[in-house]
């Protein structure tokens, strides 16, 4: 799969990534295709194992699965930003089922870094990923 889309395979090597989704399928196969790319991804069913999770350690980038800036979605945000490393925000990406451009606005201005509206491609994940960490995958960046 990885070579069909052109994806190095270690390439977040040494990035932890929360992946909070509740639909079981969706979160192992994320967590795989993460794996695959050198990530140790910390996959949790919901909102609220996702707030344990980020008590307990912060990780590089979160991906979590939200319905709009609503309550809970501002206290996971809330929570990652106040742990985050050295005072520099941790990226958290959002990922929506198909929502207006008004509300992806409304994420972004809430504190979402990016927005990834469901179905995405794996490709488009770790392009998201890596315009948020700066970190640009072999397959993905300019040539020299």
């Amino acid at each position: 799969m990885l070579k069909e889309i052109g994806m190095s395979p270690k390439y977040l090597f040494g990035q932890t990534i929360l992946v909070i989704e509740n639909h079981e399928r969706v979160r192992f196969s994320l967590g795989g295709f993460l794996r695959r790319q050198g990530a140790t991804p910390i996959l949790t069913a919901d909102k609220t194992e996702g707030l344990r999770a980020v008590q307990k350690s912060i990780p590089d980038v979160v991906v979590a699965d939200v319905r709009g800036p609503k309550e809970d979605d501002l206290q996971l945000l809330h929570a990652i930003h106040l742990k985050s490393k050295n005072g520099i925000d941790t990226p958290i990406i959002a990922m929506t089922p198909m929502i207006s451009k008004q509300e992806v606005v409304e994420m972004q201005k809430a504190g979402f870094s990016a927005c990834l509206r469901k179905p995405f491609s794996p490709r488009r994940l770790l392009e998201t990923i890596s315009n948020l960490t700066n970190r640009l995958p072999r397959a993905i960046a300019p040539a020299s």
